[in-house]
């Protein structure tokens, strides 16, 4: 069975920076999940397990969202926008590029086992870039979205593979980002060649990330989030998978991936959110509620 893991990102916006690693392992433990899925954004949680500390709660390590240098149309907007991601996500100090690896690493190498990682592809295409930072790590996984098949320029499923495969990725499939479409351009969800994006993948699948609630796309693509937050509600409140979701499932059990973890992506204010949609108050009680109700989803997905 999968291990069910808890990400730092679903903590109070506060915590996520100001909690220390003992008490996010506590909290993860608290809520029935079987370890942390660590992001590596500046905060207190990092330095401790950059330290050594509380290490074996750890995972599997998940790269920060790299910010863009591309200008939106509204030129301040994006400053201001990247100036808050250069405070809070690492940056590289080694490639230049807008990325965590290494951060990553420190903690890989203050671990006694080797972790799992989940990155973003280059955001230019760079294989050569791509495969250093693969170099890093025992495992390399990264999640399919219609942004990363524009940079590598491919429309096609088999392609699509074929560059994952070049790179020696394995696939983290976020449920979430295989339905949504680009932030960039617009353009549609994946689509690889007719079929199921899951069922392409095939052996490649290793990791999931049940992603939900995803608010913070509610402006870039509205009909995927609410979508999302409607199956998720099913999910939690009748036990019974719909749509995309249990596609999903359905494809993934069909050609028997070694899926190794599921790591529940629940936004807090989503939850806050999805509390209020269905008449019940965001008290720390139902908060935590959600999140254990979500992890027993999880280990019920693929059975």
């Amino acid at each position: 069975m999968p291990e069910i893991l808890f990400s730092n990102l679903n903590l109070a916006p506060k915590d996520i920076f100001l909690a220390s690693s003992a008490e996010l392992a506590d909290k993860a433990a608290d809520l029935s999940y079987d370890g942390i899925e660590f992001t590596t954004v500046y905060s207190r949680a990092m330095r401790d397990f950059k330290n050594g500390k509380n290490l074996t709660a750890i995972a599997a390590l998940h790269e920060s969202f790299p910010f863009s240098t591309d200008l939106d149309h509204n030129r301040w907007k994006s400053i201001a926008k990247n100036l808050g991601f250069a405070c809070l996500m690492p940056r590289s100090t080694t490639s230049g590029a807008a990325c965590s690896a290494d951060h990553m690493e420190e903690i890989q190498q203050a671990h006694l086992e080797p972790l799992p990682v989940v990155v973003y592809p280059h955001r230019r295409g760079d294989e050569e870039a791509d495969l250093a930072k693969r170099d890093l790590f025992y495992e390399v996984s990264f999640q399919p979205s219609a942004e990363v098949m524009e940079v590598w320029d491919v429309t096609d499923g088999l392609d699509f593979l074929a560059a994952a495969k070049r790179r020696q990725f394995t696939i983290c499939v976020d449920t979430f980002h295989t339905i949504r479409r680009s932030r960039k351009t617009g353009n549609p969800p994946i689509h690889w060649s007719g079929r199921s994006p899951y069922a392409a993948a095939q052996d490649r699948i290793s990791r999931i990330h049940l992603s939900r609630y995803r608010n913070d796309f509610a402006t870039a693509d509205p009909e995927a989030v609410e979508q999302n937050n409607e199956e998720f509600d099913v999910l939690l409140s009748e036990q019974r998978l719909t749509g995309e979701l249990k596609d999903m499932a359905a494809a993934i059990k069909a050609f028997g991936a070694d899926v190794t973890a599921i790591t529940l992506e629940l936004p807090r204010n989503g939850v806050v959110q999805a509390l209020e949609r269905r008449g019940f108050t965001p008290n720390p009680a139902n908060i935590d509620g959600v999140f254990i109700d979500a992890a027993d989803a999880a280990r019920e997905l693929l059975q």
